[in-house]
């Protein structure tokens, strides 16, 4: 974790890896506390089951529930979890989900980024083709939710993606809507459509949503405490900043790569802060975490939480505290 204050200085891992070591040859899985990559993992805390490979959650406004996508080959659903016992209070079963995960401000919505059907699902579910977004009615006393007819995506073609694909693909199901935010007046929801190289932003009042321009391979999304919102472009290491009022373009962010570039350089999840005028972001492929200041619009610092045999520690989400003093970095490599 990064204390803010100190102008983001040491980072304090949560999970220490190691070797395999004595485990059997080619054996990895959550019994040995060893990953596909043959970290060996004593991580601190408790742990809850959830799915099939969890890649995305967000806590309720309130703290007390924390939703999890998973979003493997299998089986797909939100599982809900209460922070304070650790266990599943509810399971939504969905045809497909890619990580994404958000609230209204109020906390009595929740957005969850759909795709097609996967594996035989555990419940009835809707939008099997995928490029939906999954809404759910909340219960903010029990944080579980009840889903609503989802917001189908407006249509789109071309992207890098879909044309990068072999073969390249088009049509229903193919954008990928992955990371999503809602605004601070909790009136628009912005999308990122991975394959697409699109933003779609909604008007939640009336359902109607439309299309932006982004860069290649848009991943995260994040409004700042003004109202605009930032979507990260894996492919070329930078930031688009909306107008999600206006459905326009404000301005790219470069420089987020550091001294080996940015194309390619994944930056993925993107946080705001809280008390300043500043958004964080994960640059996975160069074990950066770069501060962007929102007054000037351009990255003020780098900085790595990298180990010195290589490039790998891949930080690919984040997290900062409600007083604004510490940032948590999730790294994907360790």
């Amino acid at each position: 974790m990064l204390r803010i204050s100190a102008l983001l200085g040491a980072l304090a891992t949560l999970a220490l890896p190691g070797l395999a070591g004595a485990a059997p040859p080619g054996q990895v899985g959550p019994s040995l506390q060893i990953t596909g990559n043959g970290h060996a993992l004593h991580p601190i805390g408790r742990l809850t089951q959830v799915g099939n490979f969890p890649t995305g959650s967000a806590l309720t406004p309130d703290g007390r529930f924390l939703w999890v996508a998973d979003s493997g080959h299998g089986r797909d659903d939100v599982q809900v979890v209460s922070v304070a016992s650790g266990k599943v209070v509810q399971t939504l079963p969905l045809p497909g989900a890619n990580e994404g995960v958000a609230f209204a401000p109020d906390g009595r919505r929740a957005y969850v980024s759909g795709i097609p059907l996967g594996g035989p699902p555990t419940g009835p579910t809707k939008g099997d083709a995928g490029d939906v977004i999954h809404v759910f009615a909340v219960d903010p006393a029990r944080g579980t939710g009840t889903e609503l007819d989802p917001l189908p995506l407006p249509a789109t073609t071309g992207g890098s993606g879909r044309t990068n694909a072999l073969p390249p693909v088009s049509g229903a199901g193919t954008a990928y809507p992955q990371g999503l935010a809602v605004s601070p007046d909790g009136r628009r929801l912005v999308v990122a459509l991975n394959q697409a190289d699109r933003a779609a932003i909604f008007d939640l009042a009336s359902g109607r949503g439309g299309l932006v321009k982004v860069g290649a391979y848009p991943s995260g999304v994040a409004f700042d405490r003004r109202g605009r919102a930032y979507v990260t472009n894996e492919y070329d290491g930078s930031v688009t900043v909306l107008d999600a009022v206006q459905s326009r373009v404000l301005g790219t962010i470069h420089g987020l790569g550091g001294a080996e570039g940015d194309r390619n350089s994944h930056p993925e999840a993107i946080v705001a802060d809280p008390m300043r005028n500043a958004m964080y972001v994960a640059v996975a492929s160069r074990d950066l975490i770069a501060t962007i200041d929102t007054d000037r619009e351009r990255v003020t610092a780098l900085t790595s939480v990298g180990r010195p045999q290589a490039l790998g520690t891949e930080p690919v989400g984040l997290a900062v505290a409600p007083d604004g003093a510490t940032l948590y970095a999730a790294d994907a490599g360790e």
